[in-house]
């Protein structure tokens, strides 16, 4: 492989999750990179139903006491670590009290979607720079997967471009069928410190459905994962539209998918 260090952004991971197949596919892509050669991390966040004695999780004290900015406020960002068993692949857990102390992932006791859900993914986003800067780990491929981590190429391209943890990196993004649909409220711009200005390419982030967000991610990554259930005519013609180098694959599993993934790695 030509890239060594490589960080996956992801809202989940089994074993520490297990509430849809991305789950299991971000688990064998790590165990597959690191099988490679590669020097492989995980970033998702802490949701509440995570277990921190079953799997181990501590508090990294020199990581954590940062403050994530969502519009006017700020926000404690905790960072908890456990290593992905029998891979020694360190996963860092990003918390807050607040957003993720919770008995559930998307949805309350009444199956109702968190209002906040928008502030937990901006705080997500958001932290996943702060802690790589924080970590002094530099990736030489930051691979972001679905909505919950859509953010982070427009982030890596935009506010934080200079930061040595991330202006050489190269970013990939991965699209899956979203199986959270919710309409955030207005300003979600504002809340996220996105300046719009004049570029017609954002102005969805006024007031984004889950479904949208993959626009930021694939507007701003270098490289692009399309998941088949993903594979539609209104995004295949936006990923074109955007000139750089994707691939659709099936099930990460499949050895031809990785082929696909790792050439398409070298393409970056």
């Amino acid at each position: 492989m030509t890239s060594n260090r490589i960080l996956l952004v992801s809202p989940e991971m089994f074993p520490y999750t297990d509430f849809s197949d991305q789950s299991h596919t971000i688990r064998e892509l790590a165990l597959n990179l690191q099988s490679k050669g590669a020097e492989v991390r995980v970033f998702m966040p802490k949701f509440g139903p995570i277990k921190e004695r079953k799997h181990r999780l501590h508090e990294v004290i020199r990581l954590s006491g940062l403050n994530i900015s969502i519009g006017r406020d700020n926000n404690p960002l905790i960072i908890k670590v456990a290593s992905l068993q029998t891979a020694k692949i360190q996963v860092y857990f990003l918390d807050n009290e607040e957003f993720f102390d919770r008995k559930y992932y998307y949805y309350d006791a009444q199956n109702k979607l968190y209002s906040d859900n928008d502030l937990r993914m901006i705080f997500f986003n958001k932290g996943v720079m702060e802690l790589l800067i924080k970590l002094g780990w530099i990736p030489d491929v930051i691979h972001c997967h679905g909505w919950m981590s859509s953010l982070v190429p427009f982030y890596a391209k935009t506010s934080y471009k200079n930061e040595p943890s991330v202006k050489n990196v190269k970013l990939l993004y991965s699209l899956f069928e979203d199986e959270v649909k919710q309409e955030f409220g207005a300003d979600f711009d504002k809340k996220a410190h996105i300046s719009i200005g004049d570029d017609p390419d954002l102005k969805f982030l006024k007031k984004p459905k889950t479904e949208e967000l993959y626009r930021a991610g694939v507007k701003y990554a270098d490289g692009l994962v399309v998941c088949s259930a993903k594979s539609n005519k209104e995004i295949n013609a936006h990923i074109k539209e955007q000139t750089k180098p994707y691939i659709h694959i099936n099930n990460n599993e499949d050895e031809e998918n990785y082929k696909k993934y790792f050439d398409l790695i070298k393409k970056l």
